[in-house]
């Protein structure tokens, strides 16, 4: 029985980074402590829970690029590896989106002294790992498919 390409293994890793970032969710994620140069007396904290649902078009951004990233990932094995790589080229774009839109919650607080937790940058690992997880997966095919066209000549 022949083995299924390396770019479509081990399908489990992406969701498990993202469940690493939605983990992190309840705790402390930034902590402002002044505004306009100003200290504040008792600094303020914000867990991510709490930057996600302060406007829900983020939430609903962020959520709907995480199912997108999750259903191209699943979807790439039953595709031509051509379309594969065009889809995974998607699932990476989907994935540095989350990532950017993630930094830009937790830092935007114009004028302000933003000191960030720890959990915010667990949660930030975890996405940058599935940035760099989409982007082998196409590489992987696209070496296959450029060694596949190789081979024909």
């Amino acid at each position: 029985m022949s083995e299924a390409p390396r770019s479509v293994r081990r399908l489990w890793i992406r969701p498990l980074l993202f469940g690493i970032a939605v983990v992190t969710l309840p705790f402390p994620w930034v902590e402002v402590q002044g505004t306009c140069g100003a200290p504040m007396h008792s600094p303020e904290v914000s867990t991510g829970a709490q930057l996600l649902t302060k406007d829900p078009a983020p939430a609903i951004v962020l959520a709907t690029l995480v199912v997108l990233s999750l259903a191209l990932l699943f979807l790439a094995p039953r595709l031509t590896r051509g379309l594969r790589i065009v889809v995974q080229l998607a699932g990476s774009v989907a994935n540095a989106t989350v990532l950017f839109l993630t930094w830009f919650l937790a830092t935007f607080v114009l004028f302000a002294n933003v000191k960030l937790k720890a959990p915010v940058i667990i949660a930030s690992v975890a996405l940058v790992a599935t940035l760099v997880e989409s982007l082998w997966r196409m590489t992987l095919d696209l070496y296959a498919l450029l060694a596949e066209r190789h081979e024909r000549r």
